[in-house]
This record gives structure tokens, sequence and C-alpha cells, in this order.
């Protein structure tokens, strides 16, 4: 899906960073590409009349997915070690401009750069792939509240 959308949005000469979720059962799945956050809130509230009879889910209280509130994703940067080799190893180079401390995927024309790494449609920026970071499954149970995605 995600490469389908790169294709997509290439011809309009834009990008998307995208974060999705997929339910399958009682299983979460989460992808993303860019600078997006998906965010889960294990623990509910004790006020909520549905949270209270629950109990909470096993992955909740140990693991990877453990705690209140969960990140399940994360921030494609070249800022980022593993990322900016991802950018050079796809034929894109990483800068620093000037006057500012976070590096930048370059433009095709030299002139210019972005903060990600990957995005859908950035066909102009050599080095950003369309490549999600997948997550999951998180198993969903007793108390897990509320799933936050949020992008720009």
């Amino acid at each position: 899906a995600f490469l389908r959308g790169d294709e997509a949005c290439r011809p309009a000469k834009g990008g998307a960073c995208v974060v999705v979720a997929l339910l399958l059962g009682d299983d979460l799945f989460v992808s993303s590409a860019g600078d997006c956050r998906a965010i889960l809130d294990r623990d509910g509230d004790e006020t909520w009349t549905w949270s209270r009879a629950c109990p909470a889910s096993p992955d909740a209280a140990q693991g990877p997915f453990a705690g209140g509130v969960v990140a399940l994703s994360r921030d494609h940067r070249p800022s980022d070690a593993a990322e900016a080799v991802c950018v050079t190893a796809v034929g894109g180079r990483v800068f620093t401009l000037p006057g500012e401390a976070e590096p930048r995927v370059a433009h095709r024309s030299g002139k210019g750069g972005v903060r990600i790494t990957r995005a859908l449609g950035d066909a102009d920026y050599p080095g950003v792939i369309p490549d999600p970071h997948i997550v999951g499954p998180v198993r969903l149970l007793g108390r897990d509240a509320t799933l936050t995605l949020v992008t720009d």
C-alpha cells in the first residue's frame, strides 16, 4: 500500500508523511513513514465504566509495549544514523545547512532539502524512501483505551 501510494503521489511533485493502523481481531499493527505519531494509551481511566471491569493486557505490563502511554512509531530523520545510512544507500545525500543543527536530505537540484527520510511521493529528494516502519502485533485487551494517530 505504501509503494502504491508513493507511485500515485509522484506525478504531483509533492510528498506526504503517513501513519496507518490495522486492527485484526485483538492485534494492532501500525505502519508509518516520516515524522508522524502513533500513540497508545494502555491504562484507560479508572472512572470509565468499560475499563473498571477489564484486566490489563498481558503485554501492557511487560515487554516492548508496556507502560501507560506507548509510542508505536518513531521519526524517520537524517539525524538518526541508521536512517542516514538508508538515504546514502539509495543514492541520496545528507547535509546540514549553515547555522542549522539538524541535517537534511538534499533536493535533486542541490538546493535545499527535507528533514525526513521516509515519505510518499518525494521523488525530487533522492534518498527519501516510501518503506514504512511496521510495529506489531500489539495485543489489545482490558484497559487499552485510545490509539491516537497524528501527522501534519
